[in-house]
């Protein structure tokens, strides 16, 4: 066997590769206790430590539809005004009546604009929430979106 292809380098280059792999999954595994629970109030309070979420109305800009005309793929905006809360952290998603309440969690850099648009699944009516992590504290903000089949509100 040449020494480009040696026994030796294919091990080596077969465990860099899995390190490689493996490195994504959990470089960003957070709080996987809290995403697994069914219960609202209980993912919340894992995923937040027990610590107080202050109401962000006033600082946080959440669109979202009053109808969702397709459940499975609602669209959520959310704007934070820095100026009101501190400098943004992390937005995270939590659908009170979802069978895993927590629909998904973004982290920020200091330099990335204040705000977001990503799809999130419902799983019915239900209270949406954007819970703001900040340097000040938590802060949140909600909005009830009815879930109908079509965008039919009735």
């Amino acid at each position: 066997m040449s020494k480009l292809f040696s026994r030796r380098r294919i091990v080596q280059g077969l465990m860099a590769a899995a390190a490689l792999v493996a490195m994504p999954l959990t470089a960003f595994a957070r709080n996987s206790e809290a995403f697994g629970l069914g219960d609202f109030a209980k993912a919340r309070s894992t995923m937040f430590g027990g610590q107080d979420i202050a109401d962000g109305s006033d600082g946080i800009t959440l669109e979202l539809p009053d109808i969702a005309e397709s459940p499975a793929k609602t669209n959520v905006k959310v704007k934070v005004d820095e100026a009101k809360l501190g400098a943004l952290k992390s937005i995270t998603f939590m659908a009170e009546v979802n069978p895993t309440p927590i629909s998904a969690k973004f982290y920020f850099s200091p330099r990335v604009e204040p705000e977001l648009e990503t799809f999130i699944k419902l799983a019915g009516t239900t209270m949406v929430h954007a819970i703001v992590e900040t340097d000040k504290g938590l802060y949140s903000a909600s909005k009830e979106v009815k879930a109908t089949l079509g965008g039919c509100g009735g």
